[in-house]
């Protein structure tokens, strides 16, 4: 009601009061409550509804009304934070399972995104390996970490044989260089020994023999190849090979 009229309406309450009057006064107040209920107006309710109290304190009717609309109220209110609650609670669940699911997009594209490895290529396998270990520790809480985790395996078994068969081949290659070089020294001893005697062709075809079967590096290349183009001209000119392969 307006501030004038509940005035007015008090100022008759009082008078019905001092007239002997108060039942009628307490049915005018629990119709306008039951007028206000009608129309949503759970509030100006309850206020009819203790108008009703302070004027007749017996009517348990009254009071049990307010207190059934105070407690719809809270548990509305409880509702409806319930509701907001939840609400906000499959927001955040669906904003969480968005982001993991972009997250494991994007980390999905970096693993695909790492260097190759090629085939007989420890280099290129320690490589793919290290990427791999970067790109796990970087991300632990990764879906495709168990895919990850089975290729580290897999890379790792293939670098040791490849490993293993480097060693070898090192091995093979350092014996096989060994051999060249004796063999080098044999045909360069027989080389010396064809210059003392005089012998140009035997020291030429000894001097090529040694050539030919020296490493890359040798350290006696470099005199041999300077004492071929002496023999060659000498043998053309017809001098001695007095000095030569000394």
């Amino acid at each position: 009601l307006h501030p004038e009229d509940r005035k007015l309406d008090h100022e008759l309450a009082s008078l019905m009061q001092r007239s002997g009057n108060a039942d009628r006064l307490v049915e005018r107040y629990m119709h306008r409550a039951e007028e206000a209920l009608a129309e949503g107006r759970r509030d100006e309710a309850i206020q009819w509804l203790r108008e009703v109290l302070a004027v007749d304190r017996s009517r348990r009717d009254a009071a049990r009304m307010i207190r059934d609309l105070q407690y719809e109220h809270a548990a509305r209110r409880r509702a409806w934070r319930r509701r907001v609650r939840l609400a906000g609670l499959v927001l955040f669940l669906g904003a969480a399972v968005a982001v993991g699911v972009w997250r494991e997009m994007w980390i999905n594209e970096q693993y695909e995104s790492l260097p190759p490895t090629v085939e007989g290529s420890a280099e290129s396998f320690r490589a793919r390996l290290a990427a791999v270990d970067g790109l796990v520790e970087r991300n632990p809480l990764w879906i495709g970490a168990f895919r990850a985790s089975q290729e580290r395996a897999e890379l790792r078994a293939v670098i040791t044989r490849l490993e293993s068969v480097e060693a070898r081949e090192g091995l093979a290659s350092r014996i096989e260089e060994a051999r060249r070089r004796d063999e080098a020294e044999s045909h360069r001893v027989r080389y010396r020994q064809a210059v003392e005697r005089g012998d140009i062709e035997e020291a030429l075809q000894y001097l090529d023999l040694a050539l030919e079967v020296a490493p890359p590096g040798w350290e006696g290349r470099a005199r041999l190849e300077a004492d071929r183009i002496a023999l060659l001209a000498l043998q053309e000119s017809g001098g001695t090979l007095e000095g030569v392969g000394r």
